[in-house]
This record gives structure tokens, C-alpha cells and sequence, in this order.
């Protein structure tokens, strides 16, 4: 394509194109392309992923997790569980804007990943404002 450099450009380089990706994140952010781009590739995963439980499945823990990271919630995601002993201990089922324990936490809530479609922009406007 127009923007992708030619196999003998210096810029077809591995590493070159690694750390060039890393200074575009690092100054530019994340865009919104790109962004839908991951969930769209989380949600081909999820479906690939049909033999696992929904909860289970690599992707469903990647968007919680990426959510978490960003000081949100997932909506019907239980709130606090953390591995002790072998078993998970569950502290509260997230519904509403404000359910959650953690006060100082903003209260973003966002749909589960298996609800949210990558063709609809609001939604995937509302995921990527968290």
C-alpha cells in the first residue's frame, strides 16, 4: 500500500518498525482504528474460543483485564476475585454506575466484551473512552 514501506527500505526493518510503533503509541496515543481493530481480533478469538466457558476463554480475561487496567468495570463482572488457596473469592456482582466497593475508583462501567459489537461506533467509542 501507499503507507507501508517497500521489503528494502530501511524501515521494513524488524526492529525498526517495532520502534517506530512504540514512539507513534508513545507520542500519538492509541488511535480509534487500531483500537477497534483489537476488539474486532478479541472478538474473532472469543468465538474461536466456542469449547471454553465464556468466562474462561483467553479473550474474555484480556478485556477484563485491559478494562481493569484502566480503572473501569465490566458490567455483570464480579467485583474482587482474586485466587487464595486455589479458589476465588467473590465479593460483588458490578450492575450499576456506582455498585462497586472501591470509592475512589471513577465508576466507569463498559458492556462484556461478548456484547459489544466493533461495527457499532458508539459502542466502540464508549469501550474506548476508558
Amino acid at each position: 500500500g501507499k503507507d507501508a514501506p517497500s521489503d528494502t527500505s530501511q524501515f521494513s526493518h524488524p526492529d525498526v518498525l517495532i520502534g517506530l510503533t512504540y514512539l507513534a503509541f508513545r507520542f500519538g496515543g492509541l488511535r480509534n482504528g487500531d483500537f477497534r481493530r483489537a476488539l474486532q481480533g478479541l472478538s474473532r478469538l472469543q468465538r474461536s474460543e466456542a469449547d471454553v466457558a465464556a468466562r474462561a476463554r483467553q479473550a474474555h480475561l484480556l478485556y477484563n483485564c485491559w478494562v481493569q487496567a484502566a480503572g473501569a468495570h465490566v458490567r455483570g463482572e464480579l467485583e474482587g476475585e482474586e485466587l487464595r488457596g486455589g479458589y476465588r473469592e467473590r465479593r460483588a456482582l458490578v450492575l450499576l454506575e456506582g455498585s462497586h466497593g472501591d470509592a475512589n475508583a471513577e465508576g466507569k462501567l463498559v458492556p462484556p466484551l461478548e456484547w459489544v459489537d466493533s461495527r457499532d461506533d458508539s459502542q466502540v467509542a464508549m469501550v474506548f473512552e476508558v
